[in-house]
């Protein structure tokens, strides 16, 4: 009897990298990248527009028929992470509706015959003071913001997209309640407490009877976690949520939740599922390292693959817009005029990351030492050095202050050249010591910048101890070096692969 061969498990990198509006069409680039997963809204009032129509998936939408274009991406073996959310229109919270966020006090109510709408009036609960008045639209967001009238409706929703999803073709686990649920982000009209019994824990509900994971609803930047601290304990919410999520938040935001609820055993993980740097290149090669290498020390692993994930925001986006606009290069590709799609700067920069770390066995690696005292940090202020072990192979991502060995003389050219002074270079050659490794174990020892341009290094047998040393240059400016400084001059990072004969 023939048996069928079960397919291989993605690389433990491809697990840990994922991205943001990446649809089918996608998928070749994604594969060339190195994700893993996208991230997609699963838009309520697109698939029923009405209250007199069911909730359907193949229902015409902006994207087109989601029942196959989901499809399409699990046989691209690109794991979906589905948006639950948002409201509809004809679901929403009847008028007058009134809430209290923040100290405010928000009414809304109808105004207008000819073309009904709603106006938002924004009061102090102290001093009675009128804040703002408008249309919701300006004060907090569209009618899809508020919170549904008849928690039944939204419970139907929710029970037809989870059931679906997690039953063939898709077999999906994870899935997200909603979206920035604060006023501030915009995405959510009505109090905390309101989204916490008439979103969260409904939809939980129902995702955990199919056996699912709830992944919460991606914390703004535009809140503090003393706020997302209170939305988990109100009601004890956090016994509803699996994974841990924020946005738009540095490293160190890792080790906070780790802290507060990781280590308590009141959940189980931590995403960010919109990490995005704008016009900045340096966001990837300075902060992907450093938090695949503590959530590696923190449980991450082929055992448990899913505990800690970063998504960037987004997949597409526009190498030619114009310089300055916020968009140029703000994705990890673009779409080329023949309707290919061209990787981009950011995508440059995974895709290099993936290339090296790729394998089927990723852990960090603790011989490494150098001259300079540096180590693994979360904090990007700092200078850092994560190394791991891949394979057959050693890789340490190096995180520099470039304020040491380089003076910026040409802004307009963004050239950047050494300092000349003896002193400084001496200061700033970077060493590095690997005990644990003969020489004759090494087969090649490689700089590999943030771009994957490559350059031999020779490495030595340590004099003053068993092992090797590797002397590296960091203030090279050769192209090698400065593809990626022009881009972030107070920081370089670069890397170091160590080829060996097995592993170790």
């Amino acid at each position: 009897m023939h048996k069928t061969e079960e397919p291989t498990k993605p690389p433990l990198i491809s697990e840990f990298l994922g991205t943001v509006h990446a649809w089918p069409e996608h998928i070749d680039a994604m594969k060339e990248i190195g994700l893993g997963w996208t991230r997609l809204d699963v838009p309520w009032a697109q698939l029923q527009p009405r209250a007199n129509k069911s909730v359907d998936l193949s229902r015409p939408t902006r994207q087109g028929n989601l029942r196959q274009r989901f499809a399409k991406i699990a046989e691209g073996r690109i794991t979906l992470l589905p948006i639950l959310g948002y409201s509809t229109a004809w679901a929403a919270a009847e008028l007058p509706f009134a809430f209290e966020s923040r100290g405010v006090r928000y009414d809304l109510h109808p105004c207008g015959q000819e073309e009904p709408s709603i106006e938002c009036t924004a009061l102090d609960l102290q001093s009675g003071e009128q804040l703002g008045r408008g249309p919701l639209a300006e004060m907090l967001g569209e009618p899809d913001c508020l919170p549904p009238a008849d928690l039944q409706t939204w419970v139907d929703y929710c029970e037809y997209i989870v059931k679906t999803l997690s039953a063939p073709p898709y077999n999906l686990e994870y899935f997200q309640v909603w979206n920035e649920p604060t006023i501030e982000a915009g995405f959510f009209a009505g109090s905390p407490n309101d989204f916490v019994d008439r979103i969260l824990i409904p939809a939980a509900e129902i995702i955990h009877s199919h056996h699912g994971k709830v992944v919460f609803s991606g914390w703004p930047c535009s809140n503090s976690l003393g706020e997302m601290s209170a939305v988990l304990n109100y009601n004890e919410a956090w016994r509803h949520v699996d994974i841990l999520d924020v946005h738009y938040m540095p490293p160190l935001v890792f080790q906070w939740l780790y802290d507060e609820w990781i280590a308590t055993g009141r959940c189980e993980g931590i995403w960010q599922t919109e990490v995005c740097s704008g016009i900045s290149h340096a966001l990837i090669p300075d902060e992907y390292p450093r938090v695949l290498h503590w959530a590696l020390e923190h449980g991450l692993g082929v055992d448990d693959p899913h505990r800690y994930k970063l998504f960037f925001y987004c997949f597409p986006g526009d190498d030619r817009a114009p310089a300055g606009t916020g968009y140029d290069g703000a994705g990890l590709a673009f779409e080329n005029e023949n309707s290919t799609w061209g990787i981009s700067r950011h995508g440059a920069a995974m895709q290099t990351l993936h290339r090296l770390l790729a394998g089927e066995s990723l852990r960090p690696f603790k011989g490494v030492h150098n001259n300079l005292s540096i180590g693994p940090t979360l904090d990007t202020r700092q200078e850092s050095m994560e190394a791991f072990s891949v394979d057959d192979r050693l890789v340490v991502a190096i995180h520099l202050d470039q304020t040491h060995a380089y003076l910026r003389i040409d802004d307009e050219q963004r050239d950047l050249w050494h300092l000349s002074h003896p002193f400084l270079r001496r200061l700033r050659f970077l060493t590095l010591t690997l005990p644990e490794v003969p020489i004759d174990a090494v087969v090649s020892v490689t700089r590999v910048s943030v771009r994957n341009l490559r350059t031999p290094l020779a490495p030595k047998p340590n004099t003053e101890g068993p092992g090797i040393v590797i002397d590296i240059d960091p203030t090279d400016t050769s192209e090698h070096v400065r593809a990626f400084a022009a881009v972030r001059p107070l920081v370089k990072v670069f890397y170091v692969e160590i080829q060996l004969t097995e592993p170790r």
